[in-house]
């Protein structure tokens, strides 16, 4: 099993702990690739630009919220955000919408597409 601490390590170095706003020379768009296994993650992971987060094995990567909060939280966002072949489970927001996922517009506005590619969430709950 892969720990908060990996999973934090690949989010912090490819996208930075608030989001890509952290890292403003990596391009546009930004792809994660998550090798086989579970990560577990204790607090939401920001997404503010454009990113595919997508496993390396299709339904092999598993982000496990452990009740604990959300899996991810898109916020500012512009462009598209991507996940593909993950499976997304026990994200949990005991306030408002969105276990696994929650989209925040900006000014009222939605100014991202979000698009999931065979996608497995489960056990979670908003």
């Amino acid at each position: 099993m892969h720990w908060l601490a990996d999973f934090d390590r690949v989010w912090q170095r490819r996208v930075g702990r608030d989001g890509v706003r952290a890292h403003p020379r990596l391009p546009g768009k930004t792809d994660i690739v998550l090798a086989d296994g579970t990560y577990t993650v204790t607090q939401a992971l920001t997404i503010v630009r454009s990113i595919t987060i997508r496993a390396k094995t299709h339904l092999s990567a598993t982000i496990d919220g452990q009740h604990k909060d959300q899996i991810f939280i898109i916020t500012n966002a512009k462009g598209a955000v991507k996940f593909e072949g993950l499976q997304l489970t026990k994200g949990y927001n005991q306030w408002s919408n969105g276990g696994a996922i929650q989209i925040f517009p900006t000014n009222g506005i939605h100014h991202v597409m979000v698009s999931l590619y065979k996608v497995h969430m489960y056990n979670n709950f908003a």
